[in-house]
């Protein structure tokens, strides 16, 4: 499996290339990094499609670039769709300093699986951080957005958050998954395993 990691500079948010041979998604472009673009020509990648977690600026900052370059469709759950539309709800002015305003998005749902080339996602949505946010199963690797760090969870004060249905989400959507790794939104890989032992955060 291809998996590869950049870190946006400033907001730490992991840009993630997954895949098989040389077909890849990307996952949660939160700005422009040249890197990812010589890495896509250097080892002749194919993006099938950019998957997004949940709406925040954050993450979405550069799907659009990505999208309008390579020709692919911007995935991310229904119930952030708005907040990818509205710069209010997004809060791109506050991040970058101006408005992100991302139409034309493909919605998925809870339990949908998106078959992108030889790529299959399954979806598990874990509304908390969002309404929308939302983990991504891939080859029993999951991509868990800002729902779980390493010793620690996605805040929840912010537009369309709710502490309990995350702790819901983590708990009865996350915890009873089998043991593999996951890769959060920030910072380092960890496994579902470490973290139901170890994190402080989820009683």
């Amino acid at each position: 499996m291809i998996l590869e990691r950049f870190i946006t500079p400033g907001m730490g948010v992991n840009l993630y290339l997954v895949g098989a041979g040389k077909q890849v998604i990307m996952i949660d472009p939160g700005t422009i990094i040249p890197k990812v673009d010589e890495l896509i020509e250097e080892r002749g990648y194919e993006l099938q499609a950019i998957v997004l977690t949940h709406g925040h600026a954050d993450h979405i900052g550069g799907a659009e670039y990505y999208r309008d370059k390579y020709h692919v469709d911007v995935y991310i759950h229904q119930a952030d769709d708005e907040m990818l539309q509205n710069p209010k709800h997004n809060l791109s002015k506050g991040v970058y300093g101006y408005d992100i305003s991302i139409e034309g998005a493909i919605v998925y749902q809870d339990k949908d699986r998106l078959d992108l080339g030889d790529i299959r996602v399954e979806i598990i949505h874990t509304p908390g951080h969002t309404k929308g946010s939302s983990c991504l199963l891939i080859n029993d690797q999951l991509f868990s957005g800002d729902t779980l760090f390493k010793m620690g969870v996605g805040r929840w004060d912010l537009y369309g958050g709710d502490g309990q249905a995350l702790m819901n989400s983590i708990k009865s959507k996350i915890f009873t998954l089998k043991d593999m790794p996951v890769y959060p939104g920030h910072g380092v890989a960890t496994s579902i395993a470490y973290e139901k032992e170890r994190n402080p955060f989820v009683g």
